[in-house]
């Protein structure tokens, strides 16, 4: 109990320049002699911490003082760094790299550049910076957003939602919001939005902060239908990327089952193109079926 009282002494005084011994005292429900002791062994342990007396006395930790060799291990400080250079990469934060350079002279580093992470396809329509540091605002400063979007309906509509996080997955860009048409939380894909605005209306933040743990990425809440599929052994590369768990048959092609929602059912099982067939359940069958026929007749 004692040194996590001492350790968060510590990171307290990091941030606050003075605290006196009775705000200390009072925090920890102990006495101002108690906290004396604390900083007397902070100190033989070659914490630069003192105290000063007087009106705006108090204890302080010296101005040159940095974490450097008391909080952070050197892999603690790597990782920070390489954090820091794959965040660069987004959305063309270049300001980032004058943070690393000060990190690097306070950690007395010279670490390799030995990551490198870039969140672009390789043929991919940018996001606008205009548009992700708006909602990237929206989401600091708590500030409702408006959105002109489309949907996975081809419909165009307009919400007005409260931004919680920005979430890259699977490729893409989302904004994580509660949704003040639907009452829920929703996603929405950033390449999908005609326009973002701020409304200028601020929320409570009192929203949930995490993510759902069973988190269910797609903008439609529609119960899920399983469909197996059969993909032929030419896509072997993408089965063993895509799914976790599979089957082979005699022909050497893959058995996979897929659970998807139904606006999303034939986009993606025709995205295999002649390298796919379904083969359950029925309906879906007879759905991709009718597709085909109609996509045929257009060339007819």
């Amino acid at each position: 109990m004692k040194l996590n009282r001492m350790f968060e002494m510590l990171y307290i005084l990091l941030y606050r320049e003075v605290v006196s011994a009775a705000e200390f005292a009072e925090y920890f429900n102990v006495s101002t002699r108690t906290i004396y002791r604390y900083v007397d062994e902070l100190s033989l342990a070659n914490i630069p911490i003192y105290m000063k007396k007087g009106k705006n006395g108090g204890i302080s930790l010296l101005p040159d003082y940095t974490l450097n060799k008391v909080f952070l291990s050197d892999d603690e400080k790597s990782e920070i760094v390489a954090s820091l250079r794959a965040f660069t990469n987004l959305q063309n934060e270049k300001n980032s790299q004058s943070t690393i350079n000060k990190l690097l002279g306070l950690f007395k580093s010279t670490q390799a550049d030995w990551l490198e992470v870039d969140f672009s396809r390789w043929k991919d329509r940018k996001i606008s910076k205009d548009t992700f540091d708006l909602i990237k605002s929206a989401i600091i400063f708590s500030e409702k957003l408006k959105l002109d979007y489309y949907n996975l309906k081809n419909q165009r509509i307009v919400r007005v939602v409260r931004p919680i996080k920005l979430l890259y997955k699977s490729m893409d860009w989302y904004l994580y919001g509660y949704c003040e048409t639907r009452e829920d939380y929703r996603f929405f894909k950033l390449k999908r939005m005609k326009s973002v605005s701020m409304t200028g209306e601020k929320f409570e933040n009192n929203l949930k902060d995490t993510l759902p743990l069973n988190l269910d990425y797609s903008e439609n809440k529609d119960e899920k239908i399983e469909v197996i599929l059969e993909i032929d052994s030419a896509l072997s590369f993408y089965v063993v990327e895509e799914y976790e768990n599979y089957e082979q048959n005699s022909k050497g092609n893959y058995i996979v089952s897929l659970k998807i929602g139904v606006d999303e059912l034939l986009s993606n099982i025709l995205s295999y193109g002649s390298f796919c067939k379904v083969l359950s359940p029925e309906f879906v069958v007879d759905l991709v079926r009718e597709e085909l026929k109609n996509n045929l007749n257009k060339y007819l």
